[in-house]
Formats: structure tokens, sequence, C-alpha cells
């Protein structure tokens, strides 16, 4: 799983699946909901039809590293019924905003403090070295 390159992990029956929302997902999303060039607004409004659709998306329409993950016949309410299986839309709401953060479109900040993602840990803390010794200079002269 490579969060930079936009993926997330999703349970979803039990099975694991890696979300990406690639150029040609976009493309498919804008088209389905019907809101070209509203894209990011939308996804970030997170109703219960665009979450959906975006689960399905990603799950469904192939992208560079392969075929879909799942095959049709697979349709919006077969995807809204995998959903309610795994415990609703706010059992999905964490996947789904890490999702939205790893591709750019949500800021990583934002979703923490409003508590739609886990805040990441922050980087590692590094013990701090003891001050060298250091030898006290001697005047020229003064030997």
């Amino acid at each position: 799983m490579n969060q930079y390159q936009g993926e997330t992990p999703i349970t979803l029956g039990g099975k694991t699946y890696t979300l990406r929302l690639t150029t040609n997902r976009m493309a498919h999303l804008e088209r389905l909901l019907d809101c070209r060039g509203m894209l990011n607004t939308r996804l970030l409004g997170a109703g219960a039809d665009t979450v959906r659709a975006a689960l399905h998306v990603c799950l469904t329409v192939p992208d560079r590293k392969g075929p879909p993950l799942i095959r049709p016949p697979f349709t919006l309410d077969d995807m809204g019924e995998m959903i309610d299986e795994a415990g609703g839309l706010q059992a999905v709401a964490e996947p789904y905003w890490e999702l939205l953060v790893n591709c750019g479109i949500a800021d990583r900040t934002m979703a923490e403090n409003a508590g739609l993602i886990k805040k990441s840990p922050g980087p590692k803390a590094v013990a701090a070295s003891p001050p060298a010794e250091v030898e006290e200079p001697v005047a020229i002269g003064s030997i």
C-alpha cells in the first residue's frame, strides 16, 4: 500500500481492497455523479450517493495496476449493500477520507482535526546528543 500514490486500504465483506482515485476513475465519477468540473466539491460533501459511487468506481474501474478489484456485474446497489454489511457509512468514513487525503483532494490536517481520520504519528523524536566537550581556548602568549 503506497499512500503517496493515493492508495488506501478498505475492508469490506471480510476482504481488504486497495482504493485509488486515478484520473480515469475521477472521470467516471464525474459522469456518474453528473458533476463535471465540480468533483472535488462533491467528494468533500461526502453524501451517501457520493461515498457509494466513489467506492464503487474504485473497485470496478480498471487502472494501470490491473483489472477491476470486483468484476461486473457489481452495481451501485451492491456497493450500498456491501457498505451496510460493513457497518454503514460510519464504518467506511475513515477509509473514504484517507482516500481523499491520499489523492490530494482533502487536507490531512483538516481531516485529522475534524476527527475524520486518525492523527498520523509525527516525526520520530531524535534524542539530543550530549554536548561535545569543548576545550577552553588558550590565549596566545599565555603558554
